[in-house]
């Protein structure tokens, strides 16, 4: 079995969170024996996704390609039933993303991520996303695109195993 970045990335984040929060938490032990499971059989999708929202051109003014890219992000939290706000971010260009997801413990926990890249409109037609020896390349994959998907995951695996000890994750896009 491989292990590549994304997944330690991903499994890393997610056990971050269950050692801040989850020390009391009953399912914790069958929690933590299925994560690194979870996130091997994410990944494929997170792939797929990626290279999605890597093929968008999103500079920090560019309003379409921004828009593009927060409409497949909001797609993807809504299956998670977190609340959702979207808030203008005028003058600048797109929005700010806000999904807040409650839990029944302690603690409030803010993810961060951005949806511009500094790559200008076109560069994705001169270097598309693409994999190579294992590992992603394209305009925004480790800023932040990618980071974008890691903290959907991370969401999707605390969802799909009931851990809710935290008072809130608040995830701010």
């Amino acid at each position: 079995m491989k292990i590549n970045r994304v997944n330690v990335i991903l499994i890393s984040l997610v056990l971050t969170i269950f050692l801040l929060f989850g020390h009391h938490h009953p399912a914790r032990s069958a929690a933590d024996s299925s994560i690194y499971e979870k996130a091997q059989q994410a990944q494929p999708i997170f792939l797929k996704y990626l290279e999605k929202i890597v093929n968008i051109d999103s500079q920090t003014n560019d309003t379409q390609g921004l828009m593009q890219v927060e409409n497949l992000i909001i797609q993807q939290l809504k299956s998670l039933g977190p609340e959702i706000k979207t808030v203008t971010a005028k003058p600048n260009a797109g929005n700010t993303i806000v999904a807040t997801i409650a839990g029944t413990g302690r603690g409030r926990i803010l993810l961060l991520a951005h949806t511009d890249t500094v790559f200008k409109q076109g560069t994705v037609a001169q270097r598309p996303f693409k994999i190579v020896n294992g590992k992603a390349f394209g305009p925004g994959v480790m800023d932040d695109k990618g980071g974008i998907l890691l903290g959907v995951e991370a969401l999707k695996i605390i969802k799909e195993t009931n851990f809710t000890n935290f008072e809130t994750i608040t995830f701010l896009i």
